[in-house]
C-alpha cells in the first residue's frame, strides 16, 4: 500500500509505492486515495530529511546502505549543479 513520506511546501506529497519508486502527488489526490498517514501528520520535507540523516549517522553502515527516494526536480534546475 502506498505511504506518504513527507509534504512539500507547494501542496504535494512524496509517496512511496513500495516498489523502490517514490512519486510526488498533489494533496488532493493523496487525500482522495486515502493514503496514510493523514496529510496533516506528515513531516515537512526538511523534517523528513533531518530524520533520515540522523538515522544514517546512527547506522554503522552509513548512507551507502540506504537509497534516497527520487525527488521532483524543480523546473529549470541543472542536474549537474549540486
Amino acid at each position: 500500500m502506498p505511504v506518504g513520506l513527507f509534504r512539500g511546501e507547494e501542496g504535494w506529497v512524496q509517496v512511496d509505492y513500495g516498489t523502490g519508486t517514490t512519486i510526488p502527488v498533489p494533496r488532493s489526490k493523496y487525500e482522495l486515495n486515502k493514503y496514510e498517514p493523514d496529510f496533516d501528520e506528515l513531516p515537512s520535507e526538511a523534517e523528513y530529511w533531518a530524520a533520515e540523516k540522523k538515522k544514517d549517522d546512527a547506522s554503522p553502515l552509513g548512507t551507502s546502505a540506504r537509497t534516497a527516494p527520487s525527488l521532483p526536480r524543480k523546473s529549470g534546475a541543472n542536474p549537474n549543479n549540486h
